[in-house]
């Protein structure tokens, strides 16, 4: 499972079809500066289940720190190709293994860091001494859990804004989410709710884009308004 995300801050290529507006108009292609909002509404990308270090590769899932006693981590990717090219880098998977999978993706590792890329997501769950279950989520994306909130179970805010890393055009960038704790499909899970916005003018007028993934791998559905009644939707 490899859902796309959309970096917090972009520019993202928008075939424009000028002709919805002049049908002897030629299309262009213009970019757009977009970044993420805090969702208006629930969006789901994906869903998550949560993972400890008893799963496969579980070598390439970074080590939490700051956790009381008793309290387990456990971490999601929507990226494996690079946290397995990073471990491979790191000395903790071997060639045979990286380049299998990497063919059988039909990827490049030249597409992906040699560097550490701080692409996991991580929450963790403990108990009180009366039994009770709490959470921590790692807000900031240091796998670090000394500086995070102790929630009871369900008492953590419907959705959590996480930081983390991705690999955009080859380059190392900081993005966020946010998260809801779920126990949809009979497991715990994280779901990501994306929403992401900008504003650009074409031959004088302004549009508003508004990027919502749908849960899928397929496409990113963009809304582009211009003016009340004018509606241009395009994917990519």
């Amino acid at each position: 499972m490899e859902p796309k995300l959309l970096p917090a801050r972009y520019s993202l290529a928008i075939l424009f079809l000028a002709c919805a507006f002049c049908c002897h108009a030629q299309s262009r292609v213009i970019e757009v500066h977009l970044e993420k909002q805090k969702p208006a509404v629930k969006s789901t990308i994906w869903a998550f289940p949560l993972e400890d270090d008893t799963v496969p590769l579980a070598e390439l899932r970074p080590r939490a720190t700051g956790l009381p006693d008793e309290w387990k981590a456990y971490s999601v990717t929507d990226d494996f190709p690079q946290a397995l090219y990073q471990g491979f880098c790191a000395g903790k998977v071997d060639e045979q293994t990286c380049m299998r999978k990497f063919e059988a993706w039909q990827r490049d590792t030249t597409d992906y860091s040699p560097y550490p890329v701080r692409i996991f997501l991580m929450v963790a769950f403990g108990r009180d001494g009366s039994g009770v279950e709490h959470v921590m989520f790692d807000t900031d994306g240091d796998y670090d859990f000394s500086d995070e909130t102790d929630y009871r179970l369900g008492e953590q805010p419907p959705l959590v804004r996480m930081a983390y890393e991705r690999v955009v055009n080859k380059k190392i960038v900081p993005d966020i989410t946010w998260v809801e704790l779920s126990d949809r499909f009979g497991e715990r899970n994280l779901l990501m709710w994306e929403t992401t916005q900008g504003r650009f003018s074409l031959d004088g007028v302004e549009y508003a884009c508004t990027i919502v993934p749908e849960g899928s791998t397929t496409g990113i559905y963009a809304q582009l308004r211009s003016r009340p009644g004018t509606e241009v939707r395009s994917m990519t």
